[in-house]
């Protein structure tokens, strides 16, 4: 489970999940979320909604000594809107360090140009496609929204799920002397590696709710998109952190997956 704070506040529970609660708050310039976990990981994404003036999101690791500013893919646009915010995985000088009395590997995020008043944060954790990624396989996707939703973020989420349980199913973990651990979203180092397959489940199951019964267009999408996710699954490279220390070794890059679906 991640940590997550904003200054002393633990808001781990609320933030994790995406749908637990929301955190709605001023975040000034100078003030920091921070982000941590038990090993190194190199992407987050955020679901926000604000409307703020235009900011740089900044994302900083320590070294031991000091904080260091991290070179950054940000698709928040500064908290503008939700999105990844990726990072190179091995940073050779991060270490562990100790934030509210929680020895983790952390990161802090914060924005270096505006304040903003009215930032509403649903989640901060690791989902494996976005509605962007829904849009290109369905661009009018966006008017099947559930009543009282901004985002698809709960179908996201639930793909990402399925999908880990999946690769668990199928013998997928990562270890630390010898001892097994429940595979999870960050020991993939490389979650565009099943982007294609988490984007067609959720537009599987959003057109499976739209459905009244087998025979009308939105079960058939459904079928559809879920024999796209069953040949993206099948067909992925897959590298992951087999000996759980969150960097990137060549022999855990690319381990192409042989996945036999059998259709009944």
């Amino acid at each position: 489970m991640l940590k997550i704070f904003k200054g002393t506040k633990d808001l781990s529970i609320t933030l994790e999940n995406y749908i637990s609660g929301e955190f709605t708050e001023t975040l000034a310039v100078g003030e920091f979320f921070h982000i941590g976990y038990y090993k190194p990981i190199d992407a987050l994404y955020l679901e926000t909604v604000s409307q703020n003036e235009e900011n740089n999101l900044v994302v900083e690791f320590y070294d031991g000594t000091s904080w260091n500013i991290l070179s950054t893919i940000d698709k928040t646009f500064g908290l503008k809107k939700s999105g990844f915010v990726t990072w190179a995985r091995n940073i050779e000088t991060q270490v562990e360090n100790s934030v509210n009395g929680v020895q983790l590997y952390w990161y802090r995020l914060s924005i270096d140009t505006n304040d903003i008043t009215d930032l509403t944060v649903k989640g901060i954790n690791l989902v494996f496609s976005d509605d962007n990624d829904l849009k290109e396989s369905y661009p009018g996707i966006m008017e099947y929204l559930p009543d009282g939703s901004t985002s698809f973020i709960s179908f996201h989420l639930s793909a990402r799920n399925h999908i880990l349980t999946y690769l668990r199913n199928k013998g997928k973990s990562v270890s630390t002397l010898g001892v097994r651990k429940l595979l999870d979203q960050f020991d993939l180092h490389n979650y565009e590696e099943v982007k294609q397959a988490s984007k067609y489940k959720a537009l599987a199951t959003i057109f499976y709710n739209e459905s009244d019964n087998v025979d009308d267009k939105w079960y058939q999408k459904a079928k559809d998109f879920d024999r796209l996710y069953s040949e993206s699954i099948s067909l992925n490279f897959l590298s992951l952190d087999e000996n759980n220390d969150g960097k990137e070794e060549p022999d855990e890059v690319q381990s192409l997956q042989y996945i036999k679906i059998q259709r009944l």
